[in-house]
């Protein structure tokens, strides 16, 4: 990432495994995160993250991904719509 600073505008993020190249939800590969973090954040990015996700059920597999970046400082948090 040092050869890209202040050049990258865009991160595609999925998950995937040793074995193959897939498209899986956070946490469901071997991606290490905490290195994507640290270099993003050394790098200072702060563009958006694309989450590019193939899943069955996607939305939910989307939002889960979204809620483990977030919790790793990633990403933001998601704004919770209430019902009235």
């Amino acid at each position: 990432m040092t050869s890209l600073n202040g050049r990258i505008e865009l991160v595609h993020c999925s998950d995937t495994t040793r074995n193959g190249w897939r498209h899986d939800p956070v946490g469901a590969g071997d991606v290490p995160f905490e290195l994507l973090k640290d270099a993003l954040h050394a790098h200072g990015y702060d563009g958006p993250i694309l989450l590019e996700i193939i899943a069955p059920d996607i939305l939910p597999a989307i939002l889960a991904s979204h809620d483990a970046l977030a919790r790793m400082n990633i990403m933001n948090a998601r704004q919770r719509h209430h019902a009235n």
